[in-house]
């Protein structure tokens, strides 16, 4: 019986840390990167969102990705892949309109084809797509992936990037990012920020200036790190700047976010002491409730023993 006390008691103590350890609203902060899949001028892309099917049945659409970056330098290598949500597919790469290569999937990860790039210049750079074909109907394709855009760096002076504060900036707060170019390339109107580490941009603004600010939400200790900026012409043959001297962001914990950690550490702590107290309780009130018993017994068995002892005697 006390055991069975003892796991109920422990069951519910559990409960109750877990509900402690969960937190109260799950919060996504930083600055998600923007769409990079559009043409950088703001028209919309021919191939950009067309979910239509180019037969009866439905298929869905397969993503492309470039790795290590979609923003490269001149005479470096990228990996455009493209991810067929289905198995037993051709995969076909596209620019713009026109078709480049065919594949199937790579053999170590099914439904994943890899077309390199290699010795970039500025023709490769340009809209991306990709789409895969079943092999039981080889007259119908897939939706077009999202167009991926890949810059080819290294054909315009670089600009510079500086920062709006000093020092280290604080979990929460806002960070002010200025991009600025000489003033004589006009034609070039579009400012992309990069981060070393992702493999897109992080963020892309228009202007008819020569410097832009790119700013920094609710920053996090994820959004730390080395940042640089390019502009580049907004239509083909998008010829894209060097990149700016990186420019390293820190970001540090502050302290109006420490509280709600400390109080669910404290709760989970009195929780845990709660339940190893209320454990030690019941092993007490069953070691008390044994002893009581035991002495009882006893009594008993010797009040039952006497009147047989009593008889063999007499007779």
């Amino acid at each position: 019986m006390a055991v069975v006390v003892v796991i109920e008691v422990v069951v519910v103590m559990l409960v109750v840390v877990m509900v402690v350890m969960v937190p109260e609203s799950t919060e996504v902060l930083g600055v998600k990167a923007k769409k990079w899949q559009r043409r950088v001028s703001g028209n919309k892309d021919p191939n950009d969102g067309d979910t239509d099917m180019k037969g009866d049945d439905f298929l869905p659409k397969p993503s492309l990705r470039a790795w290590p970056n979609s923003v490269a330098s001149e005479n470096s290598n990228v990996t455009l892949q493209c991810v067929s949500p289905t198995p037993g597919t051709q995969l076909v790469l596209r620019k713009g309109d026109t078709i480049l290569d065919s594949r199937l999937p790579h053999h170590l990860t099914e439904g994943t084809a890899e077309f390199r790039l290699t010795n970039l210049q500025l023709r490769h750079a340009g809209y991306y797509t990709c789409e895969y074909y079943r092999k039981e109907l080889p007259n119908k394709s897939s939706p077009s992936s999202d167009v991926l855009l890949l810059l080819v760096t290294g054909y315009l002076p670089k600009p510079s990037l500086r920062v709006q504060y000093f020092g280290q900036v604080a979990t929460g707060g806002k960070v002010n990012l200025q991009c600025q170019k000489s003033h004589n390339f006009t034609e070039y109107k579009v400012f992309v920020l990069l981060k070393e580490g992702t493999s897109s941009p992080i963020q892309l603004l228009n202007s008819e200036n020569d410097t832009v600010e790119f700013t920094l939400q609710n920053v996090t200790v994820h959004d730390a790190g080395r940042y640089s900026c390019v502009y580049l012409q907004a239509e083909a043959p998008f010829r894209a700047s060097h990149p700016s001297e990186h420019l390293d962001i820190s970001v540090a914990i502050s302290l109006r976010y420490l509280p709600g950690c400390y109080t669910k550490i404290k709760l989970i702590r009195l929780g845990m002491s709660a339940m190893f107290v209320v454990i030690m309780a019941v092993f007490l009130a069953e070691a008390w409730y044994s002893q009581r018993v035991s002495p009882n017994r006893l009594r008993d068995e010797s009040g039952s023993q006497c009147p047989r002892r009593l008889a063999r005697n007499n007779l």
